[in-house]
């Protein structure tokens, strides 16, 4: 296929040298071939909607070939492309059949295009973890190998690699610590964009999908749901993304540049969503937290008193709220009991669903 346009040509090699991948043997998928390597499930799902400019959308695309980290799939989601840059996605996903083509959903009533089609890739991915990524954006290759390590924390729920996107050259600014909290998502938002972000599967349910009535602002009021519904979004060590000069986004997903009106309704409905977060987390709170940590700690074969340390910090936290969900309570406390005398190869099957 033809490579990337020119504009975008320097840049890629600031990452990796362009590559392309024989159709049948896929880096990271060994010889697997058709619909054997499209029926495994990867360990991780990139989210990236495109618009016009197949430019910017072929850099993305030669960085996320890049990537140390081999155990992915994108779900490129085409919002209603002009140009070729349709044309471009079908190009990549020939040589990579771990690039996955959707067609994004018509918004109404003045929706952003980029959060229907984000609502599609929500239903769609099968990783468990899930990243997101626009067109534009330029991971470093080492970013799902840091995404990768941090999960390796249980007690994490999501992450992102700070500091937005900066030029190739530029000084890093100084770095965020500490877990990620409402006050500082609507004070400063030192996320930025969805393309630094991470985040576990299993938090879709709960947070929801993003409001595709705002024409503007849907990424800002979907964190604040993730944050003030208890979830821990911790920052990485370093930024992993880069905006090479001539290829970024015009707009704040790859869009048109948004009005000022739809700046401040984006705003507004992010102010609202925070308000419904005001109240302190109550000792029911902390025990359903735990409950959670507690199945997680199960599923990824942590250390065996982990999970019970967990289920017991939750029982004392509140014990009406560790049983709130009776089923689930009682399950994961036998399950963590249970864990200390099962054999370690037994466990990992028996709790890894």
């Amino acid at each position: 296929m033809d490579g990337p346009a020119p504009a975008c040509a320097d840049a890629i090699a600031t990452v990796a040298e362009p590559r392309s991948w024989p159709r049948d043997s896929v880096a990271g998928w060994g010889t697997l071939s058709g619909s054997a390597v499209e029926d495994l499930e990867p360990r991780i799902s990139i989210l990236l909607p495109y618009g016009d400019g197949s430019a910017r959308l072929a850099i993305t695309l030669e960085a996320l070939l890049s990537q140390r980290e081999t155990d992915w799939e994108a779900l490129l989601i085409d919002t209603g492309a002009r140009d070729d840059s349709a044309q471009v996605a079908a190009q990549y996903a020939a040589l990579d059949h771990r690039f996955r083509l959707l067609r994004g959903a018509r918004c109404g009533n003045g929706g952003a295009p980029f959060a229907c089609a984000r609502n599609i890739g929500l239903a769609t991915a099968r990783g468990e973890i899930m990243t997101f990524c626009e067109p534009g954006a330029l991971w470093m290759p080492d970013k799902l190998d840091r995404i990768t390590a941090a999960f390796t924390d249980v007690t994490l729920d999501a992450c992102y690699a700070p500091g937005g996107e900066v030029e190739a050259g530029d000084i890093p600014a100084p770095q965020p610590s500490g877990d990620l909290t409402v006050a500082r998502l609507m004070a400063d938002n030192p996320v930025q964009r969805l393309s630094n972000l991470a985040l576990r599967s299993e938090l879709v349910n709960a947070v929801g999908t993003f409001d595709t009535r705002l024409p503007h602002g849907d990424d800002l009021e979907w964190l604040v749901r993730l944050v003030g519904e208890g979830y821990r979004l911790t920052p990485l060590d370093r930024q992993l993304v880069l905006s090479p000069q001539g290829c970024a986004a015009p707009g704040a997903s790859g869009e048109t540049p948004p009005s000022l009106a739809a700046i401040c309704s984006g705003r507004l409905a992010a102010l609202v969503t925070a308000a419904r977060y005001t109240r302190p987390p109550t000792a029911r709170d902390e025990a359903a937290r735990l409950r959670r940590l507690a199945r997680r700690a199960l599923r990824a074969g942590a250390p065996r008193r982990q999970a019970l340390a967990f289920a017991l910090r939750g029982l004392w936290a509140s014990p009406a709220g560790w049983f709130a969900d009776r089923r689930s309570g009682l399950l994961v406390l036998t399950s963590a009991l249970v864990n200390l005398l099962l054999p370690k190869s037994v466990a990992r099957i028996l709790f890894a669903s």
